[in-house]
């Protein structure tokens, strides 16, 4: 469900365009990722299958910018933050891969 705030709604985008948008999405995604570490604290399987659901989800090619953009920089947060330790290299190489599908779609 919170995997779900990784990608902004069509409403947001515009939102995202205004001086208001960039703080507004920093808030909510500093509040999603530290309910994620909440409840990895508490379950400890829950980052084994936050990582398979993270993967799962990622936008196609034929998403819009923005919304590829935030999920990324989200994954990334997932990796750099306090689920680093859990989840490992996983979001790395599932970017490297969407990458590598972006180029085939272009080439």
């Amino acid at each position: 469900m919170l995997v779900s705030n990784f990608i902004p709604s069509y409403n947001f985008l515009e939102v995202l365009k205004q001086p208001r948008g960039l703080p507004k999405k920093d808030q909510v995604l500093a509040r999603v990722h530290a309910a994620l570490k909440g409840i990895a604290d508490l379950v400890p399987l829950a980052p084994s299958k936050l990582e398979q659901i993270v993967q799962e989800r990622v936008p196609n090619v034929f998403a819009k910018e923005a919304q590829i953009v935030v999920y990324v920089e989200n994954m990334l947060m997932l990796e750099s933050g306090d689920m680093g330790e859990f989840v490992g290299n996983s979001m790395i190489f599932e970017l490297v891969n969407r990458l590598i599908d972006v180029d085939v779609e272009i080439g």
